[in-house]
């Protein structure tokens, strides 16, 4: 960095790029997932658990569809992408096993790639819900919506 940079206020960041080479302009750093719980233990019906998953998954799914249908083309991509992964049996089932295998709450977020904020804020808003009554409930907030 040249002293002129610095001057400006200007800092240098490393991380891992999409493509080699060095990028210059303004940068938004994430702030950290909120942490869960501490000491929260395996779920105790692994079964349970999973619907739990499926249906959050399955709202989630339906809410990145449902702001697809409202965006512009490049952003309508992505969400429709998202919400496929949202739809993965494959992640489904990866989420099962790890459940059934008596793993805690960080081991199946980290093996699923997700943040544990982000199954907390799932299972609090979707949490217990069939991803029927999730859908329902997406079709009801739009219809109140309008």
């Amino acid at each position: 960095m040249t002293d002129a940079q610095a001057a400006h206020g200007a800092e240098t960041r490393l991380g891992i790029g999409v493509s080699p080479g060095t990028a210059y302009g303004p940068v938004v750093q994430v702030a950290p997932p909120v942490a869960a719980p501490a000491g929260e233990a395996a779920p105790a019906d692994p079964e349970a658990a999973l619907e739990d998953v499926k249906a959050a998954f399955a709202s989630v799914a339906d809410d990145l569809e449902g702001r697809a249908r409202h965006a512009d083309d490049t952003a309508q991509q992505i969400l429709k992408a998202t919400a496929l992964i949202a739809k993965d049996k494959g992640l489904h089932k990866a989420a099962g096993k790890q459940l059934a295998a008596g793993k805690d709450l960080a081991e199946v977020c980290r093996h699923l790639e997700i943040g544990e904020s982000t199954w907390h804020r799932w299972l609090a808003q979707y949490g217990g819900m069939k991803a029927n009554d999730a859908k329902r409930l997406k079709e009801l907030e739009a219809e109140n919506a309008r």
